[in-house]
């Protein structure tokens, strides 16, 4: 995608490969990311501009949890899966 700005896909996410402005960890996220939604195919994780979100779809309905940073929704959704550390 160099030289090109960056489009949304139809599906409403955005490829890995698109660059955050002013989250510079997020490229350090990106593997992380891939093994969350691939253990978890009911959590679709989107880049909505100045945020980040998690969809979980569960029987119920849905939870959806915002976060400004990668980082801290991935940290987000370890904790409310696997509980907290220690």
């Amino acid at each position: 995608m160099s030289g090109s700005p960056a489009t949304k896909p139809r599906t409403g996410r955005w490829s890995d490969d698109v660059v955050v402005r002013g989250e510079p960890e997020y490229v350090d996220q990106v593997p992380r990311r891939t093994a969350y939604e691939a253990e978890h195919p009911n959590v679709e994780i989107l880049y909505l501009g100045p945020y980040w979100q998690a969809i979980i779809r569960e029987q119920s309905g849905q939870t959806i949890i915002t976060r400004h940073s990668l980082k801290a929704l991935l940290d987000k959704l370890e904790v409310d899966v696997n509980g907290p550390a220690g």
